[in-house]
């Protein structure tokens, strides 16, 4: 299965579960507390944005710098 589609499979699926997903956001602060996390997000649009959440994941997105996928493997000795 091509990585976009893993990618959109996913995120459909746990927005179906009242996930909040939030791509290409920066996070400027995190803090844990006894209640969660309070975060500010930099949105797309660069304004910064406080929230509380009972839990947080931040993944990053790599995009390999070859024309090929196939290219990007090192063999293994």
């Amino acid at each position: 299965m091509p990585v976009e589609d893993v990618s959109a499979f996913l995120e459909k699926a746990l927005t179906k579960q009242g996930i909040a997903i939030q791509t290409g956001a920066g996070v400027e602060e995190l803090k844990a507390g006894a209640q969660g996390v309070s975060a500010k997000i930099k949105g797309k649009d660069g304004k910064v944005a406080a929230s509380e959440y009972s839990h947080v994941i931040v993944a990053i997105g790599i995009q390999p710098k070859s024309s090929s996928r196939a290219d990007a493997i090192a063999p293994i000795p």
